[in-house]
């Protein structure tokens, strides 16, 4: 079975903004399915998390469709 493609999730979350301090966050992907965010400040982090898991949730949602279609 194949896994959740992270990189249309890693360019969305990398082209934020933070509102107050103009910076871009930057997700590393280690491993299967396994990732981490690294940016500026506490309150920006919380939006990206939140950002971040409605797009895994889309994502995983294309993912098993599209592998009840083949």
């Amino acid at each position: 079975m194949s896994t959740l493609d992270y990189y249309p999730i890693k360019q969305k979350i990398e082209s934020m903004t933070c509102p107050d301090c103009k910076k871009h966050p930057k997700m590393i992907i280690k491993e299967r399915d396994d990732f981490e965010v690294e940016c500026c400040c506490k309150p920006f982090k919380e939006t990206i998390i939140k950002r971040g898991r409605e797009l895994i949730l889309e994502a995983a949602r294309k993912h098993i469709s599209g592998s009840f279609d083949k």
